[in-house]
């Protein structure tokens, strides 16, 4: 199978997978064989934004392993630049196939995230729906410093093989980028928002025709409303792109406007 590298289109100093959902599941499983350990993060235009702005949240990104385009506003921006991305790949739909492989293969899942009892709630209706599925252990997002030292330690004595991190962006792939190294026995750790609340049945998705147009975006706004604060950022975030395609629309039309020597 064609390297994934060569998948990867360049946006925002990130390299941002541009391929199918099926050649990435076969990459995870792969690096997973092979014990490798993988951080992937999905970003979307608000963490691509908050990613300009802050140079050391960008450099724990580009500390990740892979970078999924999780939103619409991602896969635009990197057509609008002349870069292909087949599609929108968004976390919940990553996260479904990495359990159902987890499922398959024995590997030994922790669910980390959210407010008291998510994540147990979304342990329950995970192993209903993937009955071979080994959740290893869980533990909500509210912890202070003695806390995440008993979290740590018991992800290492669980022996979790995939962590799913769902504290919000940034928190989550700091918290990854801070621990990875310590936990060197999980192969798989994952950045995943809320993604424990629609597992636990706590918040509902997107009908599936809202996300196959690109409008799963807005469902999640008016479900939560805090999410209209973001549209400042997704404004400037737009404009950003927009600038750099005029730019390189103008640099080809140079290019194209000289004149050739006989």
């Amino acid at each position: 199978m064609e390297q994934i590298e060569n998948k990867n289109v360049h946006l925002c100093g990130l390299n941002i997978f541009g391929g199918g959902y099926k050649e990435w599941l076969c990459e995870i499983d792969r690096r997973m064989r092979g014990g490798r350990q993988t951080a992937v993060y999905t970003p979307g235009a608000v963490m691509l934004e908050n990613a300009m702005r802050d140079p050391c949240f960008h450099a724990v990104l580009s500390r990740g392993d892979m970078h999924l385009p999780d939103g619409m506003g991602v896969v635009l921006a990197a057509r609008l630049l002349g870069q292909h991305i087949e599609g929108r790949l968004s976390g919940i739909d990553a996260a479904k196939g990495v359990l159902a492989l987890a499922a398959r293969r024995g590997w030994r899942v922790f669910l980390f995230g959210g407010q008291k009892g998510v994540a147990k709630r979304a342990a329950a209706r995970l192993r209903e729906k993937y009955p071979t599925l080994v959740i290893c252990g869980t533990c909500h997002g509210y912890l202070d410093g003695e806390g995440q030292e008993r979290l740590l330690r018991g992800i290492e004595k669980t022996r979790a093989d995939v962590v799913l991190v769902c504290l919000g962006s940034p928190r989550q792939e700091i918290w990854i980028d801070r621990n990875r190294a310590r936990l060197g026995a999980v192969r798989l750790f994952m950045g995943l928002g809320g993604t424990l609340d629609v597992f636990s049945g706590d918040v509902r998705r997107a009908p599936e025709w809202m996300g196959k147009m690109g409008f799963e975006w807005l469902w999640r706004m008016v479900g939560q409303p805090k999410r209209f604060r973001d549209v400042p950022k997704l404004t400037v975030f737009s404009g950003r792109m927009l600038a750099a395609a005029m730019k390189n629309l103008s640099k080809c039309t140079d290019e194209w406007g000289q004149a050739k020597p006989f």
